[in-house]
């Protein structure tokens, strides 16, 4: 886990336990996105934890969200040492990193751990079944392709792929009980086979009396705020994040 924290901040911070993008098998370590993890930072006046979970296929899941449970506990147990409010971290993931952000706040549900104040799930990858109508259609195809998320599903799953035997810890769109997860925050894409697993997921928990924000990014395609991070959608989508946690962050 690396930690970032704004330049002259000493008084206790609220923190966002960040888990990066790459369909849970890319990404070297966290800081590989260092600019965008000090900004993020800066401008939600909070520490960014950015936490080095374990990738697939050498560490399959839940691994990664094995990591992300220890580094946010770490955080909450040592909470005077790092200068953050205990009661104030939310838990956040992009694409492949939605998945072990999901499965840490079941395993602080399940484990009763101090509860997160928010969970941001941007473009997440949730179900390893892509049974969606989204995930067949093409014109969604345009940072990956089916294949390839069926590739990375293997790697994180193994041999349970296309089998009853996945716990929700390793692909969260198969929880059935999504009762008592903090307020969540959705973000999907129209153009991105992902779209309707998200749309799905915060159905759900609605469903379950979890407050969400959902927000549907019409002519948007996966990750569309950072291979287009200039463009008005863009920095329309980060206003509307960065309200969200710095409501739940800040209180």
């Amino acid at each position: 886990m690396v930690l970032y924290r704004p330049a002259g901040a000493e008084h206790a911070l609220p923190a966002l336990v960040w888990f990066h993008a790459g369909a849970q098998v890319l990404g070297d370590n966290a800081r590989d996105d260092d600019a965008y993890h000090t900004a993020l930072a800066l401008h939600l006046d909070c520490v960014l934890a950015a936490v080095v979970y374990r990738l697939a296929p050498e560490t399959p899941a839940p691994g990664a969200a094995e990591d992300g449970y220890l580094a946010y506990t770490h955080l909450a147990e040592h909470a005077v040492e790092h200068r953050i409010d205990p009661h104030r971290i939310g838990l956040a993931g992009a694409s492949g990193g939605g998945a072990p952000a999901a499965a840490t706040a079941l395993m602080v549900r399940d484990r009763q751990a101090v509860r997160p104040c928010s969970l941001s799930l941007l473009y997440p990858m949730l179900d390893d079944r892509l049974e969606t109508p989204s995930s067949f259609e093409a014109v969604s195809e345009v940072v990956f392709a089916r294949p390839d998320i069926r590739l990375a599903w293997a790697a994180v799953l193994g041999d349970r792929l296309d089998t009853g035997d996945v716990h929700p810890y390793s692909a969260p769109g198969r929880a059935t009980d999504l009762a008592d997860l903090p307020d969540t925050f959705v973000a999907v894409a129209q153009f991105d086979l992902l779209r309707d697993e998200g749309i799905d997921f915060a159905r759900r928990l609605t469903a379950a009396g979890v407050p969400v924000d959902l927000h549907l990014y019409a002519r948007a395609f996966h990750a569309w705020d950072r291979f287009a991070a200039t463009s008005t959608l863009a920095r329309s989508f980060e206003q509307t994040w960065h309200t969200f946690l710095r409501r739940n962050l800040h209180g």
